[in-house]
């Protein structure tokens, strides 16, 4: 049974966390102009060819919330959370573990943006991310020895597409490109050697609820979807309104051989009480 307890506030002095992991060195500024792309892109890190640097292009300060706060299932703020868009370069000390990394983001969004804010626990509807009836589609990743001498400078270049305008990634990796097709807008998504939980933070933005992994999937997968972002008009799962754009995400990812199943749970939400528009300078 789920109790109801919207109200429920647990507050917390988010600058005295327990950890006082801090990136060896990190630059945080607005980035460039979009291209029309509405691309992003995340490499390096804990696990990847490159586990001494991680390199966050065009992301989104809730972008970076949600990976410094990675057990709350929404977040709560202003909505240019969403709009505006930095480029996080920053050096890891060695041995970085993944959950490592989690503290270190954090602590950059208390010094660089000045953010403060508490946790509640809150009942919303959610989604169950389970293994369609039709079996699973993706397919496990094969472990690439020549992956480890791609060059950083190779990551942070001009990103290439394929025929059918999915971004190429030649190294571990997970990267959105959003395009105009039929006149509509459209997500097109390339992941290689990646986790589920990469795809659980993906759907999250993409339905605005929490999704729990109910798969029991450990591996890491190469997969590739294409879907309406945000709210753009979405074709329904009849065939004959394909020209109308891009399918919605409940109804893409069937193409991995995924569902998402509607449910009810109490989660905690990250309420962002105050936070900088602009970092302070690196």
């Amino acid at each position: 049974m789920i109790m109801r307890s919207a109200t429920a506030c647990i507050f917390f002095a988010l600058g005295t966390s327990a950890f006082a992991q801090t990136f060896d060195v990190a630059s945080v500024k607005p980035a460039p102009p979009d291209d029309g792309r509405g691309m992003t892109s995340v490499h390096g890190g804990p696990g990847s060819s490159d586990p001494g640097q991680v390199t966050y292009r065009n992301v989104s300060l809730m972008n970076l919330l949600g990976r410094a706060y990675p057990d709350s299932f929404r977040i709560a703020g202003p909505s240019w959370l969403d709009e505006n868009r930095f480029d996080l370069i920053a050096k890891l000390p060695p041995d970085t573990t993944p959950e490592q990394l989690v503290p270190m983001i954090r602590n950059l969004l208390l010094d660089r943006f000045a953010l403060k804010a508490h946790h509640e626990a809150r009942e919303m509807a959610a989604y169950d991310l389970v293994i369609a009836k039709t079996g699973l589609k993706m397919k496990e990743a094969v472990e690439n020895p020549d992956a480890a001498s791609a060059s950083s400078s190779a990551a942070s270049g001009p990103l290439k597409l394929d025929q059918d305008g999915f971004p190429i990634l030649a190294h571990p990796g997970m990267t959105t490109i959003n395009t105009i097709s039929n006149g509509l807008p459209v997500a097109r998504l390339t992941a290689t050697a990646q986790p589920l939980w990469r795809l659980l933070g993906m759907l999250r933005a993409a339905t605005q609820k929490p999704v729990i992994d109910k798969t029991g999937l450990t591996g890491k997968y190469d997969f590739w979807l294409e879907y309406a972002p945000g709210g753009a008009m979405a074709v329904s799962t009849t065939p004959g309104q394909a020209e109308l754009g891009a399918p919605s995400i409940t109804y893409a990812i069937r193409s991995l051989g995924l569902a998402l199943q509607d449910t009810k749970t109490t989660l905690d939400v990250l309420v962002v009480d105050h936070v900088e528009r602009v970092p302070t300078e690196n």
